[in-house]
């Protein structure tokens, strides 16, 4: 059994994976019964299919109370405006379709909780929650242009479910626009800033691989294969930013 002494200690811990627990407990010398009930429950959750984030770095934008959690959403593609009402944007005319000219950039969010653009994805989430800009360094090539697209993407391993964020470049601004907080990315100072709609678009990892997206994405870069595929589907999901 485990005492109210050691409870206490879980808590104030906020432990909040059964990784965490389980070693957490170790170190503590529990018994190895305890462990396996643990390691039962864990599986119990993974052969049900039960949405489970081992990681605070499998960040989903819909942490949000105010918003819908898209992992219970049978749809395919998933929008999501700044003032967290799902809805889709149609409109008659074509005044805010995608060019075809448009250039993709996107861009990995490592899973290392301690990795710079992790750190930085969290930070852009606080700020859209808090109704502050979004942005993100451009490629190196600094070629992006307004009414652009930028993709944010966590691709699929083991723990993580894979997903992609689709926003719209609002404006483009010079490398004295970057945020205080970037100057830990060495490197990247003469990156231009891309501000990001704070509406996007969260598609699903198959369906993402379904309309030509890349199965793995290592490095922030312009897209070209199957680009004119994306923005079709873009253009063809009937959301507008």
């Amino acid at each position: 059994m485990i005492s109210i002494q050691l409870l206490n200690a879980i808590l104030s811990e906020n432990i909040d994976t059964c990784e965490n627990l389980s070693s957490f407990l170790k170190k503590k010398e529990v018994d190895e019964d305890i462990l396996d009930l643990i390691k039962e429950f864990q599986d119990s959750l993974a052969e049900n299919n039960i949405k489970w984030i081992q990681k605070k770095n499998d960040i989903d934008y819909s942490h949000s109370k105010n918003e819908i959690d898209y992992s219970d959403n049978e749809n395919d593609i998933d929008f999501k405006n700044h003032d967290n009402n799902l809805s889709d944007k149609e409109d008659d005319n074509n005044d805010h379709l995608i060019e075809d000219t448009a250039t993709i950039v996107i861009s990995p969010i490592n899973k290392d909780l301690d990795s710079n653009s992790n750190t930085d994805f969290r930070e852009q989430l606080d700020r859209r929650n808090n109704k502050e800009q979004m942005m993100w360094d451009d490629t190196k090539y600094n070629q992006q242009k307004k009414d652009g697209i930028f993709i944010f993407a966590k691709n699929r391993s083991k723990n993580i479910r894979g997903d992609v964020y689709i926003h719209k470049v609002e404006e483009v601004y010079p490398p004295d626009k970057r945020l205080k907080s970037w100057s830990k990315n060495v490197g990247q100072g003469n990156r231009n800033v891309l501000y990001l709609s704070s509406a996007y678009i969260h598609v699903k990892w198959d369906k993402w691989i379904e309309i030509g997206g890349s199965k793995k994405v290592q490095g922030t870069q312009p897209i070209v294969t199957n680009k004119n595929k994306i923005i079709k589907f873009i253009n063809d999901s009937g959301i507008r930013f």
